[in-house]
């Protein structure tokens, strides 16, 4: 993350273009698979769910960008204070883990909940 951000500061226009290119086709692809979700479960465009589908996962990765950073802030910190905190690193990647899996399933059962209309 930091020489995502040090590339962005200091790097030059090729190197900041493909930078944003690929935080760019990221984010497209995940767009794309929120809507070709949400397209796949009916046969006719249902605006509303697509539009609370999008808004929900919008959301949704808001508060995995929340989390993201504070996982990485409290690691920063840990391996700062100390030398040897592989168990703390250990259980910090387990439980952003479970919190990642519980987001994953959290989703799916808020889309699968949808119930589309003929």
């Amino acid at each position: 993350m930091q020489s995502i951000i040090q590339v962005l500061r200091e790097g030059c226009g090729r190197d900041r273009l493909a930078v944003v290119a690929d935080i760019l086709s990221i984010l497209g692809v995940s767009f794309a698979a929120v809507v070709g979700g949400v397209l796949t479960l009916t046969t006719t465009l249902n605006v509303s769910n697509l539009i609370g589908a999008v808004i929900i996962s919008l959301l949704s990765l808001a508060g995995s960008a929340v989390v993201l950073v504070g996982f990485l802030a409290v690691s920063g910190w840990l391996s700062r204070k100390a030398s040897n905190v592989w168990l703390l690193q250990f259980a910090l990647w387990a439980i952003f883990s479970a919190l990642f899996l519980l987001a994953i399933f959290a989703w799916y059962e808020m889309i699968s909940s949808f119930r589309f209309s003929k």
